[in-house]
């Protein structure tokens, strides 16, 4: 039975550890080692970057490179191949260390018999080979999430687009508000998935990446310019899962259209304000308070805020109740909305 040939580089400087671990490799039965030698790290990088190697068993004390440098460039500039380190005895330290950098596992010279060698070689390959297929395998699951993620905001703008021609349609004041709130609803999570699919991380968002361009998006729709209304933010930079964030998101776009929409009737000048922080006063490490308030007119005596009758103001009790947080509204001053919730 023919044996399975694998190509090895050897990068060391020592003469009589070069011979010792040939002789070491040629013992074992079950594998052919086709071993190329370079004695410094300059030749070995140029081999590397020329030849396919199975395994690189590398030396960490050489004339051009000594310590953990060596692992580092050689990791940096040859990423083709599993690194086995070697190491004296009183260098088990750095052994340790490089595996970190790096490379698969070390060896003390002088320490292993043939059979130790080629296991070390065997499982270095092994665990070389399954990381590269669970990375090729990363990327698939990513390339598929940002599709999805690029096919969810297409489709939301779809449906925008199909509001939009409905409202042209539509001559009752009543239904074209409505069609109008449910639009900028979806523009909210629209811009969630467009910044999805534009972001490295595919399973959650930082809310400072989001939360100013939806804000920005509003303001824009209601014609609200800076004369007439400032808008402070203060927004920490959390990172929230998707079904938090759009959440999150939705409960501004109703607080903060409603500010928009009946707080400062007659371009009467104000202050909007959005606070998403770690709460602090009640639990610093777990808890997130999110704040909305304007110092406009109020919420009339009229409406029910615990029982409310507008659809805006159940969605977000319904999705305060989703996050399992808390809300407590403050009508002194203008309206503040503050809620509390669990990150």
């Amino acid at each position: 039975m023919e044996c399975a040939e694998i190509k090895v580089l050897l990068v060391e400087d020592s003469p009589t550890d070069i011979r010792l671990l040939q002789e070491e490799l040629s013992q074992v039965w079950e594998y052919a080692f086709d071993i190329t030698t370079k004695d410094n790290l300059e030749k070995a990088i140029e081999a590397a970057c020329g030849t396919r190697y199975d395994i690189v068993l590398l030396d960490l004390n050489l004339p051009d490179s000594s310590g953990l440098d060596t692992i580092t460039r050689f990791a940096r500039e040859c990423p083709q191949a599993p690194i086995i380190i070697l190491t004296g005895m009183e260098e088990q330290i750095s052994g340790v260390e490089a595996i970190h950098l790096g490379a698969q596992d070390y060896l003390v010279k002088g320490t292993h018999d043939s059979g130790g060698i080629a296991r070390a070689i065997r499982y270095a390959i092994e665990r070389w080979r399954l990381t590269g297929a669970l990375q090729n395998a990363l990327r698939e699951k990513e390339l598929l999430m940002k599709e999805i993620h690029h096919r969810v905001k297409n489709n939301l703008t779809i449906i925008s687009s199909l509001l939009n021609l409905q409202f042209d349609l539509v001559s009752d004041v009543n239904a074209r508000r409505i069609l109008e709130e449910s639009d900028h609803r979806i523009i909210s999570m629209q811009i969630i998935y467009d910044k999805l699919y534009r972001s490295d991380n595919l399973a959650s968002m930082s809310i400072k990446d989001y939360l100013p361009d939806l804000i920005s998006s509003l303001f824009k729709t209601y014609n609200t310019h800076s004369e007439h209304i400032n808008l402070e933010l203060d927004i920490q930079d959390l990172n929230f899962e998707i079904g938090k964030i759009v959440s999150c998101g939705l409960i501004i776009n109703e607080l903060v259209s409603n500010s928009l929409k009946y707080a400062f009737p007659d371009s009467r000048p104000g202050n909007v304000r959005v606070t998403v922080r770690r709460d602090v006063d009640h639990n610093p490490d777990n808890t997130v308070g999110m704040l909305v308030s304007d110092n406009g007119v109020g919420i009339p005596d009229t409406v029910n805020i615990h029982a409310p009758s507008s659809f805006g103001l159940k969605l977000v009790g319904l999705l305060v109740k989703q996050l399992n947080g808390s809300m407590a509204i403050d009508m002194d001053h203008g309206t503040t909305f503050r809620i509390s919730f669990a990150i």
